[in-house]
């Protein structure tokens, strides 16, 4: 087992359970503790037997190595093998989550929620708060939701915050298929190790934080430079947003 999911609808592959069930929604089992899923099932009215698993091999690999706002771009040959298993279709097909923690100036750590598009490498959410709930993630993705539409899946670790009852009703509520990487094992959600190694490189590693206001300013001004001015290797050496505006023109004039 590699993984397991909650919610209904998936592009993702998914290792066979021996009697092939297929059940609409699943609620996470493994890594959540037994009498919080009893709970979970028994509040949904879901089976508990109604669980998935998320199967994917080898890590998405970025093919290039920034500095800054410098890139180079590393040939096929270099070695690096990449992961096919990704978003094909379009934006919202998958979005990856993960949670990036920092220190102030003065002592105290905040947390930072993360979230990028797989098809096109947007950055979706980059929020720093002195502490996070399931509640607050639900909030943050009904924003995004709101002004880009509702993503098939999302793929995240098994934090508590995205396992709690929040985030399963939310889910249930909204019909997206959640679904959660085995413990210890990052590079199967590649796309978003990948983003968080260059947020921390170039941004954290690089910026003292005296307040939360300050770390919330500098990271909005660093989420707009990474989609408007960064070119991705992974969208053909383009910016996140012109790759967007690509794809749009592309749809209009077929």
């Amino acid at each position: 087992m590699t993984g397991q999911s909650i919610g209904s609808g998936s592009t993702l592959p998914s290792v066979s359970r021996p009697d092939s069930i297929r059940p609409k929604a699943a609620i996470s089992a493994q890594f959540v503790a037994p009498h919080s899923q009893r709970r979970a099932c028994d509040v949904l009215q879901v089976d508990r037997s109604s669980v998935r698993y998320l199967s994917r091999r080898g890590a998405e690999v970025e093919e290039s190595v920034h500095w800054g706002r410098e890139t180079m771009v590393l040939p096929a040959s270099h070695g690096l093998q990449a992961n096919h298993c990704r978003a094909k279709d379009g934006p919202n097909q998958r979005w990856s989550l993960y949670f990036v923690s920092d220190t102030r100036t003065d002592g105290p750590r905040f947390r930072i929620v993360a979230g990028v598009d797989d098809f096109s490498r947007e950055t979706l959410v980059l929020v720093a708060v002195t502490s996070l709930s399931g509640q607050r993630v639900a909030r943050e993705l009904d924003r995004v939701i709101a002004e880009r539409g509702t993503p098939k899946t999302i793929v995240s670790d098994a934090d508590t915050e995205f396992t709690g009852m929040a985030i399963l009703k939310w889910v249930q509520d909204r019909g997206i298929d959640w679904r959660y990487i085995a413990p210890g094992k990052p590079q199967q959600n590649g796309v978003i190790e990948s983003f968080n190694g260059k947020l921390r490189d170039e941004c954290l590693n690089e910026t003292l934080f005296g307040a939360l206001g300050d770390a919330r300013e500098m990271l909005e001004k660093w989420q707009e430079d990474y989609n408007w001015y960064r070119p991705h290797s992974a969208v053909a050496n383009l910016t996140p947003m012109e790759f967007l505006q690509g794809k749009a023109m592309n749809k209009m004039a077929a």
